[in-house]
């Protein structure tokens, strides 16, 4: 393809992946500043983020909040073509009031994790319409496409954006300032912060409640304290990167808020019985024994 002056602003949006490919970008668990949506154009596969894994089938879509913890993973014997639709903040809108009001309560909310697109079919078909006009777009590149992608991406983030304020209504109605929403809130905190210092303060901040009510609801509602539910959420994190990844144990533990790789191979030892890197062993000889 000829370069062109406009090429070096194209905005390429939105790029398409096959799971399993050699050019697939970051395959692993990994973070974005934006929101980042993920739709299965054939096959299937499992989207990843956070603690919690969900099935994705052709035309299903999964729409993942900035900062969250995520990847697309490869369902054994089922190849997945996926599109993926970025959206940098630093590529939205230059108005300020525009950006506080709409874009950044999405981006900071840390209630609000991910999005399935079967939860909320109709902003999920409008954001597939969308993405197919960015792709249609950016394919034929007329005079000044590039504004009109923009354009289409600001109105990708409206449909985010009142979906968001609409479940935010929903669970307000239905729940009002309940138990179960702070504990959300809390958990949310937990999910977003994992990798960083996070305190019982923190948690408890997070749910706006005294750091007593923090540990009571965690306790009553499952079955541990807000600290044992952070670190066993680490220690997720922390399996997942070591079947997954290549990273040494030294990075995996810091990167999952262990802030020294002695503790963590201690906890790691007492939890599975085998040390991180015999656990990584066993991982990959039960994934090559699989077939995958």
């Amino acid at each position: 393809m000829t370069s062109t002056a406009t090429d070096d602003t194209a905005t390429d949006l939105v790029r398409k992946e096959r799971l399993g490919s050699p050019s697939q970008h970051n395959p692993l668990m990994h973070r974005h500043d934006g929101l980042e949506i993920l739709r299965v154009e054939k096959g299937c596969m499992d989207c990843v983020a956070g603690d919690r894994s969900s099935r994705l089938e052709q035309g299903e879509s999964c729409i993942i909040n900035g900062g969250r913890m995520h990847m697309a993973r490869a369902v054994p014997g089922h190849p997945c073509t996926y599109s993926v639709l970025h959206l940098d903040p630093e590529r939205l809108t230059r108005d300020e009031e525009v950006f506080s009001r709409y874009i950044a309560p999405v981006l900071e909310d840390e209630s609000f994790n991910f999005m399935l697109g079967r939860d909320c079919a109709g902003t999920a078909a409008e954001v597939c319409r969308l993405m197919d006009e960015i792709v249609s777009l950016e394919r034929a590149k007329p005079p000044a496409y590039e504004l009109e992608v923009i354009a289409l991406a600001h109105l990708v983030f409206k449909q985010i954006y009142l979906r968001r304020e609409q479940i935010a209504r929903e669970l307000e109605s239905s729940s009002g300032s309940s138990d179960a929403v702070i504990l959300r809130q809390m958990t949310a905190h937990i999910y977003a912060h994992f990798s960083e210092r996070v305190t019982l303060d923190d948690i408890a901040r997070a749910g706006g409640v005294s750091k007593s009510k923090c540990t009571a609801l965690f306790r009553d509602q499952l079955g541990s304290s807000p600290v044992e539910f952070l670190n066993r959420y680490r220690m997720e994190a922390a399996e997942l990167m070591l079947a997954s990844t290549d990273d040494t144990v030294a990075r995996i533990a810091a990167s999952c808020g262990f802030s020294q790789q002695s503790y963590f191979n201690r906890v790691f030892l007492k939890e599975h019985g085998v040390t991180p890197r015999q656990y990584r062993l066993a991982e990959r000889a039960n994934a090559a024994g699989g077939g995958r």
